[in-house]
């Protein structure tokens, strides 16, 4: 719970100026607002209306309509009083599958408090931002329960071609508002053992030489960010990235890969004992630490004055760094009849505190990991023949490289015994 308790808080001590401040009230408020079920399509239609009442800050209207009839709502937070185009604009999707709730649960909870705190918070901020979200992009499957839409379509799956109201009818609200990034945000089915998908993770574009240079350097740069606070505040995590070739159907790639627009995908993990307040958090720490990042790169101080966000890395250098050790071991893995697969195994051991580990193939990041142990499958299919080298590079929670390893393998990789 304490977890949840302190979500908020850092985005607000991060900036410099005392009002930004977020007190124990603001917080506890913010903790009363994450429910510990989910709710109905119809209880999140009533909040999403009483919201659209309590603050002139926060605005609902319909993008459209579900295939079976429903609306899909879109709410924002924003000062009216000052110009959009001024702004740091974000773009938040929930619940493109039906049965995922947790980003629904964090999207309502932020839009609740942005709309009736009495703390200064929240006009100090939307003063700056527009802050647009989808809490139920798939209406049909929240009221079935079923994952799909009222086609039985994986709206998650038809981003490019566009078949349902529902891709169509967000696809129009974004490029209307060009936001400054998106943010997708699904659950992990418990039941689900393929490797990627044993803890909470994020992915976002990585850095490509064929890709908008300013697009990389910000997702980049902001899923560092989001992995030392995930760790400051005992969230799991890893971060994957995307690179030209892969499939733009999912809504994260459109709009990184095709539109430019940096963009992330959080997914939580469910099962384990996992609660809804703990997977809503963990959304809820993802959001504000891109809001974070986006008011440090975008907020000059000639403009904010006192009120700018601190440009320094959001955790500081500890005092002394603690020696760890580093190791990484490669295992080929049996994947039916072609062994294409890769196992990445890293370790960190050591009594000492750490930020992330990035996993690199051949100068090109594949995984950051919070984690001691990880175990990661590259899927080596893509690769040409000869020798490639995977090297692992531990970093403090300053951003100091720490230590490196590397490992070099063939492709093919019949040298090498394979896992069973």
């Amino acid at each position: 719970m304490l977890i949840i308790v302190l979500l908020v808080c850092f985005l607000w001590n991060a900036a410099t100026a005392p009002a930004w401040a977020t007190s124990d009230d603001t917080l506890r408020q913010i903790h009363a607002l994450i429910p510990s079920h989910a709710r109905s399509y119809s209880q999140i239609c009533q909040l999403l209306g009483q919201l659209d009442h309590a603050s002139s800050l926060v605005t609902l209207e319909s993008l459209g309509q579900s295939y079976q009839g429903h609306p899909i709502w879109l709410v924002t937070a924003t000062d009216p009083n000052y110009s959009s185009d001024e702004k740091i604009r974000l773009f938040i999707i929930a619940r493109q599958h039906g049965t995922e709730c947790a980003g629904t649960t964090a999207t309502l909870a932020l839009v609740q408090y942005l709309a009736e705190s009495s703390s200064t918070v929240p006009a100090q901020l939307l003063r700056y931002f527009e802050i647009s979200a989808v809490p139920v992009a798939n209406p049909d499957g929240c009221i079935a329960g079923r994952r799909t839409n009222g086609q039985y379509v994986d709206l998650n799956r038809d981003w490019g071609k566009f078949t349902q109201p529902e891709t169509q009818a967000i696809r129009a609200a974004i490029l209307h508002r060009r936001p400054h990034a998106v943010i997708d945000l699904h659950e992990l089915p418990e039941a689900n053992r393929k490797l990627s998908y044993s803890e909470n993770f994020i992915e976002t574009i990585g850095n490509s030489d064929s890709l908008p240079k300013l697009l990389c350097a910000n997702t980049i740069a902001a899923s560092h960010d989001i992995c030392y606070w995930m760790k400051a505040y005992g969230y799991p995590l890893n971060v994957y990235y995307d690179y030209p070739g892969d499939s733009l159907a999912l809504c994260h790639r459109y709009w990184g890969l095709n539109q430019g627009i940096p963009s992330f995908l959080c997914e939580s993990k469910t099962g384990g004992g996992r609660s809804l307040p703990e997977r809503a958090g963990f959304h809820l720490l993802a959001i504000l630490g891109i809001i974070n990042y986006l008011g440090r790169q975008h907020l000059a101080p000639t403009r904010v004055g006192s009120e700018v966000m601190t440009t320094s890395q959001p955790l500081p250098p500890p005092p002394t760094e603690i020696p760890l050790t580093l190791t990484i071991r490669l295992e080929p893995v049996a994947n039916g009849d072609n062994n294409t697969d890769l196992a990445v195994c890293t370790q960190v051991e050591g009594s000492g505190q750490f930020g992330f580990v990035a996993v690199k193939v051949d100068g090109t990041t594949k995984l950051l990991t919070t984690q001691r142990t990880e175990r990661y499958l590259l899927d080596t299919s893509r690769l040409s023949g000869g020798q490639h080298y995977i090297s692992a590079e531990l970093h403090s929670k300053s951003g100091t490289r720490l230590a490196t390893q590397q490992e070099t393998f063939p492709i093919p990789l019949s040298d090498i015994q394979v896992a069973k």
